[in-house]
């Protein structure tokens, strides 16, 4: 069993592999709207179609050699909070700014990850746990 969360009211939604989560969404979703109606009833023609837990994965260091994270995939904040385009614009503005500055670029992910970590983290604790919880249970 998985609980959903639609509307601040928390709903079960209920499902096996042989049922799917295909039929269960559009009953569970039903009346919520033009938009997810619409959703609901094209789901039958979607071949690619996942439907899981969310998770959370907090990484020790946002960058590695040239690679660096930005946004919501440093940070980690669940889809409940809806700050992932606020995130990756400030990280992208600072890490631009950073790289503008620095002569290296792992010297700039690392002045970046220091300036912009306390930010997300920040994110991070406006998390409310009984809310993930509850939907995660």
């Amino acid at each position: 069993m998985i609980f959903g969360l639609l509307n601040s009211v928390i709903f079960p939604i209920y499902f096996d592999e042989t049922y799917g989560a295909k039929n269960v969404l559009p009953a569970t979703l039903k009346g919520q709207g033009i938009i997810v109606d619409l959703i609901s009833t094209e789901l039958d023609t979607v071949r690619d179609f996942y439907f899981g837990l969310m998770s959370q994965v907090k990484v020790s260091r946002w960058s590695k050699g040239r690679f660096v994270l930005l946004g919501d995939t440093a940070c980690c904040p669940t889809a409940f909070m809806r700050e992932g385009t606020a995130l990756v614009l400030v990280d992208a503005y600072v890490l631009a700014g950073e790289i503008k500055r620095s002569i290296h670029s792992g010297e700039a992910f690392g002045t970046y990850e220091a300036f912009v970590r306390p930010y997300g983290h920040a994110s991070q604790r406006r998390i409310n746990p009984v809310c993930v919880r509850l939907t995660h249970a």
